[in-house]
């Protein structure tokens, strides 16, 4: 079976385009994130080749081609957004030589969400696409200082789009999730209040559905409480939330 190698674009020390609430460098890593699990569910080998430490951009671009040199993988697959002046909308496969891979791809994002489709696009110039020791593509999400692009931003159904066009298989949700009723509701109508400084919530109860980041102090009222894999989880009025108290706590 295929091989791959994901890396979300950028870090947060060197981060790429934002507007407004929206980083780049942390909705790349929504949708490598989702489109990583929903891989390994359909038995494929990936790695995760993000650079986290780069200081510099050289160094960020340096630190990822080492990560996906280091195995020997049938694509490596980058991920971005788009930025250019609020008006400008889409979404856009780069390659060097894998023309026919990146039109497949952009064809079937534009299908899936909505988005135009700007096409594949030959970018011999970045360093991603013609360092790595395996063909390589790099997805451009949609444009992040378009608020008609970002409103059609759903990760499960962006990340089984691209599975889709990579594999022809879809796994909604990124695999099984198995859901159980609590041995207690004595949480319900409480608060949950976020204890560590940024913290993902999910679009529904399962773990691989991020949709977005919520800050320290935030505290949102819990609705249901559910057990997601083993793990306790907070439906909250517009996402679920982890329960564990390492993240949060209950007043």
């Amino acid at each position: 079976m295929m091989r791959y190698s994901l890396h979300g674009g950028h870090n947060s020390i060197v981060q790429g385009a934002n507007y407004g609430g929206r980083k780049e460098h942390v909705m790349a890593r929504q949708i490598k994130d989702a489109v990583a699990a929903k891989l390994r569910a359909l038995g494929y080998t990936v790695y995760d080749d993000t650079d986290e430490v780069g200081s510099t951009q050289a160094q960020n671009l340096s630190n990822i081609v080492r990560n996906c040199n280091s195995h020997d993988v049938d694509l490596v697959v980058a991920f971005h957004l788009n930025a250019y002046d609020g008006k400008a909308d889409g979404v856009e496969v780069c390659y060097y030589d894998q023309q026919s891979l990146a039109a497949k791809v952009a064809a079937q994002l534009s299908k899936d969400t909505g988005w135009k489709n700007r096409g594949a696009k030959q970018r011999t110039d970045l360093y991603v696409l013609h360092s790595t020791k395996a063909p390589a593509i790099l997805l451009e999400l949609g444009f992040i200082d378009n608020d008609a692009d970002m409103a059609k931003w759903h990760v499960d159904k962006i990340a089984n789009s691209i599975v889709y066009a990579l594999t022809g298989q879809t796994v909604n949700g990124g695999g099984s999730q198995t859901i159980t009723p609590p041995s207690s509701h004595s949480d319900i109508g409480k608060l949950v209040v976020v204890e560590t400084p940024e913290l993902w919530v999910y679009g529904s109860a399962n773990w691989n559905d991020k949709v977005k980041v919520v800050k320290k102090g935030d505290a949102f009222t819990i609705l249901d409480v559910l057990h997601v894999n083993g793990f306790k989880m907070y439906k909250c009025k517009y996402f679920y939330i982890t329960a564990s108290p390492a993240y949060v706590r209950v007043k």
